[in-house]
């Protein structure tokens, strides 16, 4: 025998369970061998997989009940993107229909018409990327689910208070933001998030920085480790002891910073950091292993938002294979509103959109300048345009344009004319789904190539008639939609919540 008794494989759970009950060697031989990356049909039906489902081999090569159907690839495939594949029931489930046949306990699946079926799967490449993605969010769901660091509302009192002055140096940089190079070799690291280029660098070390002064105070950080230009008014900590961990420092001081200055100052903005705010500045120090295990978690996290911010499921072609395409002219009205004069522009009333408030919404922003209109304007026009109801969706078509803001409520609301195009929903595409289909590459990509090539682009009504939108079916919608949502209210938590 090339296995024993410790490498049968638990295919509902997959692990490694010894079974000595079975240790009779002619009973061995009918087990089936389960390589790394092999696949078996485990026929339990569940309100998760009505006829079964497939699980993959993640753990090491291995035997198991001959009642199982084992696969093996035949072609280059990913581990990771195969384990969440295979599970997906938008896809599979519709595969069992035709491949299996019930039975008394649970089904069993025909080998054969299984081996006929196709599947759409992207290259190799995109593969390991949607594997790892996948992963990485079942890790943070995990994290999340057992009150990780991210819901803490106090540290151990194990942990010692530590000045930041005892921990690091603390510097400025010496630069002018005309130093700026559009082609630079370097970063270059001025008064707001974006960061520029150089062609010559201050410092090549590990770094903490944060802007001294301008709309940036206390709230932009960044962490660096290697050559860099720094602007005169932001403030660089580097130098660290052996006592200090730098991303956890850096994770930790980006959350707790904006309280202290704001303590500091008897104004409702911070004009400037001063020097004594970061000296000065207790920070939690646990030991040092606890802080690179905090640190290396919030870096995880950090990766895992902008991966999902660049890459949504949106993008994934086994999921789009399914789907029925349709233009959305075809399915909703698309229009805009009676034209509001400024002059009927007011301080309070009914509330009114610009495409810049659609923008800075986008941002998780809240614009300053807000706008309004009477309560008895709002009902004239409205009653030659129609009211917005939940599940609209409102799309900019100037500046920034093809950035959408669903209707969640009921409020009454109006907005700028021809800046701003109307998808009267009225219940054909649950509301979230077409929010987060609209982020989506596909139909960014058509908002941008419809705009055309002139000085000023604009998505125009036209255009959101012919706008393109993939479409499952209505309950897939939802739970997509929730799935999304979800994720986007973690990853406020993670922004927002300080670490403590």
């Amino acid at each position: 025998m090339s296995f024993g008794t410790d490498k049968i494989i638990s295919v509902a759970n997959m692990y490694y369970k010894e079974d000595t009950s079975k240790s009779d060697d002619d009973y061995m031989r009918t087990y089936n061998v389960m390589r790394l990356g092999d696949i078996a049909f485990e026929g339990n039906k569940s309100k998760n997989y009505a006829h079964g489902r497939f699980v993959e081999n993640t753990i090491g090569d291995g035997i198991v009940s001959h009642v199982f159907d084992v696969f093996r690839p035949i072609s280059e495939y990913d581990l990771l993107f195969w384990k969440y594949l295979i599970n997906y029931e938008g896809v599979m489930g519709k595969i069992m229909v035709r491949c299996t046949k019930a039975s008394t306990m649970m089904t069993n699946l025909v080998a054969n018409d299984f081996l006929k079926e196709s599947i759409a799967v992207p290259c190799i490449e995109e593969q390991r990327k949607i594997g790892a993605f996948l992963e990485q969010l079942d890790n943070l769901i995990t994290l999340h689910q057992r009150n990780n660091y991210t819901q803490l509302t106090y540290y151990p009192i194990s942990w010692e208070q530590r000045k930041v002055s005892e921990l690091c140096s603390i510097s400025t940089g010496k630069s002018n933001t005309q130093d700026k190079v559009e082609d630079g070799e370097y970063p270059f690291y001025v008064r707001s998030p974006i960061i520029e280029r150089s062609t010559k660098y201050l410092y090549d070390e590990e770094a903490v920085l944060t802007v001294g002064d301008g709309v940036g105070t206390g709230k932009v950080f960044h962490y660096v480790n290697g050559k860099y230009d720094l602007h005169q008014r932001c403030y660089r900590m580097y130098d660290f002891t052996d006592e200090l961990n730098a991303h956890y420092f850096y994770h930790t001081f980006s959350k707790l910073f904006y309280k202290r200055v704001m303590a500091m100052t008897a104004k409702t903005s911070v004009d400037s950091v001063r020097l004594e705010m970061i000296t000065d500045m207790e920070i939690p120090c646990p030991n040092i292993k606890e802080q690179e295990k905090i640190g290396a978690y919030f870096d995880n996290l950090d990766n895992l938002i902008t991966l999902h911010q660049r890459k949504p499921f949106f993008h994934f072609y086994y999921i789009n294979f399914f789907w029925e395409q349709r233009k959305l002219g075809d399915m909703m009205n698309v229009t805009s509103v009676k034209r509001i004069h400024q002059s009927d522009w007011t301080d309070s009333g009914i509330r009114f959109l610009r495409a810049r408030d659609i923008v800075a919404a986008a941002k998780g922003e809240e614009p300053t300048d807000l706008l309004y209109i009477s309560k008895e304007k709002y009902e004239e026009y409205s009653a030659l345009s129609g009211k917005v109801a939940i599940d609209d969706l409102l799309v900019t078509g100037v500046g920034t344009i093809g950035i959408p803001y669903l209707i969640s409520n009921s409020e009454p609301l109006y907005f700028k004319d021809g800046n701003i195009i109307w998808f009267q929903n009225c219940g054909k595409i649950n509301g979230k789904f077409f929010y987060y289909s609209f982020t989506g590459e596909q139909i960014q990509s058509f908002v941008k190539d419809s705009a055309g090539i002139g000085t000023v682009g604009t998505y125009t009504i036209e255009s959101g008639k012919k706008t393109p939108i993939l479409l499952p079916g209505i309950e897939e919608q939802r739970k997509l939609g929730a799935f999304f949502t979800d994720l986007d209210n973690l990853i406020t938590l993670h922004q927002r919540k300080s670490l403590y």
